[in-house]
């Protein structure tokens, strides 16, 4: 049984973490286990103000499976992280954007128009510039210090490169 969950798991959530464009999550409501992982796979999560996010698999005698250790891990760091997965409990929206869960809260009948004006404000911005943001942040996470700074070195140097960046610089500068 595992084995089939585990997959389809994976084939749920890889493409989302895999994604080279920038991902908003809404959450509307309360999201446990798979949801949470689906709320924790994207880059900019807002919750509205009753949101309760929770992985509650440790009370179900298991783990997460799709994403929620390894996300959870890297947004909260070990100690909440393992609050989290080890006791079970739903994190309210307020802990949730206090400890970086989620970009902010919000009013129910508000939180979706700022996910939008959020999403808005992404498809704006220079894509090659907001994928090579993305990938430097990600892949910084797991890096030491010296081999991040190179990373991201090389990714200015390639950005500096297009005719997009010295376009964007020269039209700032008038």
């Amino acid at each position: 049984m595992s084995d089939g969950l585990q997959r389809r798991s994976r084939q749920t959530f890889d493409p989302i973490v895999g994604l080279h464009d920038a991902t908003v999550g809404a959450v509307n409501g309360h999201a446990l286990c798979g949801g949470s992982e689906l709320a924790m796979c994207c880059d900019l999560a807002l919750v509205n103000e009753r949101t309760k996010l929770g992985y509650i698999e440790i009370k179900l005698d298991t783990i997460p499976g799709g994403c929620g250790t390894r996300c959870l891990l890297r947004v909260l760091g070990s100690t909440k992280a393992k609050d989290i997965l080890m006791t079970g409990r739903m994190m309210p929206a307020t802990e949730e954007a206090e400890i970086d869960a989620a970009l902010e809260t919000g009013a129910r009948h508000a939180f979706m128009p700022r996910a939008m004006e959020l999403a808005e404000a992404l498809d704006e911005c220079a894509p090659v510039a907001l994928r090579a943001a993305k990938r430097v942040v990600e892949d910084g996470l797991d890096a030491a210090l010296n081999a991040w700074l190179t990373l991201e070195q090389r990714v200015l140097d390639t950005l500096f490169a297009t005719e997009h960046c010295n376009e964007g610089i020269v039209a700032f500068k008038e």
